[in-house]
């Protein structure tokens, strides 16, 4: 648990954990205050699916969560920072984007996804995902700009997953 609090990396997904999601944003955000450059925020939640415990394959979500996030960094460059929020959400914090093209981003990321059937038990299966993006204005606060992408994202998982919605 010591050592665990000390990594800046989640153990699961090789990407960055909250608090460092966290702390990198918020530098970045005084980087594109000072330059007036444009940024988004991106919250990714991996949809509920049914959940098919095997003989062999145990649990699958972590497979499941493994490969959709293998799927995005593929997505990810230098002008995004990906890290993991909680067991089912992730953040792309997107600098020099703008919202709409935050959201272009991210839409082709939910499809690509939802057309990849992916080999995670003995079958393949297809998993959605459910995104919200907001606009990451340099004056806000992080936790204001977080809170505007989680509203996106929980409009787009009350109209049922595999959406895509923008504030």
């Amino acid at each position: 648990a010591v050592l665990k609090d000390l990594l800046t990396v989640d153990t699961e997904t090789k990407i960055l954990n909250k608090p460092e999601f966290g702390d990198r944003v918020r530098l970045q955000l005084q980087f594109v205050k000072e330059f007036n450059i444009n940024c988004a925020l991106v919250l990714l939640n991996i949809d509920e699916f049914v959940d098919e415990n095997t003989l062999f394959d145990g649990n699958v979500y972590p497979k499941v969560m493994k490969a959709i996030i293998d799927l995005v960094k593929v997505e990810t460059n230098h002008n995004h920072i990906f890290g993991r929020l909680s067991n089912r959400v992730f953040g792309i914090f997107i600098t020099n984007s703008s919202p709409n093209d935050a959201f272009a981003w991210a839409e082709k990321i939910r499809l690509k996804i939802a057309r990849k059937p992916l080999n995670v038990i003995s079958s393949q299966s297809m998993y959605t995902i459910s995104l919200g993006v907001a606009g990451a204005n340099p004056e806000k606060s992080l936790e204001s700009i977080m809170d505007d992408a989680e509203l996106a994202l929980k409009k787009a998982i009350e109209k049922g997953g595999n959406n895509t919605k923008v504030v």
